[in-house]
């Protein structure tokens, strides 16, 4: 999945990838140290689990000279077109912008609403973001693959913390001028969370599904 995500970025010119590290981590750096890569890679562990917005935190001084910054959860085969997504966020000026996709299963994500009116191909500006609503109001699923400007960083507490659970319902809560929005991923994009969603891409894999 590593090496997947890391030929990605390559493709759409992104140059350096920071590798956050816990469970397993000497696995993960053997791999990255063995492999001969197109991006720059760096590893650096977390002992003790910050939570995803709180691990960004941590590297701030790694992003103090972007502008803006990936963020990406590497347990999702997705083929994602990077490039869109960055023109998209460009385009739209806010503070962030959350890869989306369409799920079969909305009770079990967290589902990402649209303001009404705001559409455009699936894509608009967030209204609300609900982690694995009893009554779904669509589904529009949070896709763990975002690209946020380094404003965001002024919005993350003290770890450990979260973006779908603190730092984006934080800025909704607020009138910000810099709004989140959400981009539908037109691509290939699994959450491989589960057994189940496991052994489903391998078979996308195998069966071409998967491009």
């Amino acid at each position: 999945m590593l090496d997947w995500w890391l030929e990605l970025l390559a493709r759409h010119g992104i140059s350096r990838a920071l590798i956050a590290t816990n469970y397993l981590a000497d696995q993960v750096k053997t791999f990255v140290h063995r492999q001969e890569h197109a991006v720059e890679v760096e590893v650096r562990d977390e002992p003790v689990l910050l939570g995803t917005a709180g691990a960004v935190a941590a590297q701030a001084e790694w992003l103090e000279k972007e502008e803006s910054f990936w963020v990406i959860y590497v347990d999702n085969l997705s083929s994602a077109d990077l490039s869109s997504m960055r023109s998209f966020h460009l385009k739209k000026g806010g503070i962030g912008t959350l890869g989306v996709y369409e799920t079969p299963v909305p009770s079990q994500c967290g589902i990402v609403e649209l303001r009404n009116g705001e559409e455009e191909n699936g894509s608009g500006q967030v209204l609300r973001l609900v982690e694995k609503p009893a009554f779904p109001a669509g589904n529009l699923a949070n896709g763990g693959l975002y690209l946020l400007d380094r404003e965001i960083l002024d919005y993350i507490p003290a770890p450990p913390c979260d973006f779908a659970r603190d730092v984006f319902p934080a800025i909704l809560a607020q009138s910000s001028s810099r709004p989140l929005f959400a981009w539908r991923i037109r691509g290939y994009h699994l959450d491989m969370g589960t057994l189940e969603t496991y052994r489903r891409a391998e078979q996308d894999v195998k069966n071409g599904v998967f491009p």
